[in-house]
């Protein structure tokens, strides 16, 4: 079962890229990746741990650099969740490594 404040979060990233994404392409692409997060996963029991890339995440992720409505409405969803729900921890990138 997935929490309620990720489920939100997800949506409104659903919401963002489909705001953006024209090319046909992409658009399947996003399709396929939303459909296969239709069905929540198991969640983990293990704590996670931070991999060399995650280390860029800050930089990439600025959010001076993004002024956009649906964008910024998904940084401060994000924002939100880490905040209020320390399930967010397990998510599929945080159990790659890419801790909140």
């Amino acid at each position: 079962m997935r929490s309620q404040s990720l489920q939100g979060f997800l949506e409104a990233a659903r919401i963002a890229y489909a705001a953006h994404v024209k090319e046909p392409r992409a658009i399947n692409s996003l399709s396929r990746i939303f459909s296969a997060l239709d069905t929540p996963g198991n969640p983990s029991d293990d704590p996670g741990a931070r991999i060399p890339a995650c280390a860029h995440l800050a930089r990439a992720a600025d959010p001076n650099k993004f002024d956009d409505p649906p964008l910024r409405h998904r940084r401060n969803r994000q924002r939100e969740l880490a905040l209020q729900d320390q399930g967010v921890t397990q998510t599929p990138l945080a159990r790659r490594g890419c801790a909140v």
